[in-house]
């Protein structure tokens, strides 16, 4: 009868042994799914980063050849209007003995006018510079706060982690 109880109380052992192991091995793999499943998700947020970044750093390609274009427009228009003064000038050149204090003040006043546009243009071209320069800054200020997040919540998961694998082995 001993040897009954003693068989008795070994096949429970043998129960709840393979009872925690199977508890154990459940855990461990819901633990698996669980660090799979984030980083998965981390990897589509580091992903929708780049790809976030890519389309800003295209836009911002984009802006330059538009200015660059805008700019080949302005030299255009100021070859142009440099033809059109050094035309005036030599049609002028004719007349000057007879109205040459006319002549005088149409062509300053093309200098100016010329001179006007060349200011406003170089402002123009300063003012979108410094906008891409504070923009590339924020750019540059949100990847870093973006990294030090993904960083602050990977530790956040390990420190959980962590505690879920010690708190199972104190269960162990």
């Amino acid at each position: 009868q001993t040897q009954t109880l003693e068989n008795a109380k070994m096949e429970k052992l043998l129960n709840d042994s393979d009872y925690l192991r199977g508890v154990i091995t459940s855990i461990e793999r819901k633990i698996q799914e669980e660090v799979q499943k984030r980083l998965g998700q981390d990897f589509q947020m580091k992903r929708w980063l780049e790809e976030s970044l890519t389309a800003i750093k295209d836009d911002i390609k984009g802006d330059e050849k538009v200015m660059l274009e805008m700019e080949r427009k302005f030299l255009k228009q100021i070859q142009e209007s440099i033809s059109t003064v050094n035309q005036i000038v030599k049609s002028t050149k004719e007349q000057l003995e007879a109205n040459l204090a006319a002549t005088q003040t149409l062509f300053a006043e093309n200098l100016k006018s010329l001179a006007k546009g060349f200011e406003v243009h170089r402002e123009t071209c300063d003012s979108r510079l410094g906008v891409m320069d504070s923009a590339q800054r924020e750019i540059a200020t949100r990847l870093a706060e973006t990294q030090s997040s993904i960083k602050d919540h990977m530790a956040t998961i390990n420190a959980s982690l962590e505690e879920s694998f010690l708190k199972n082995q104190a269960l162990i």
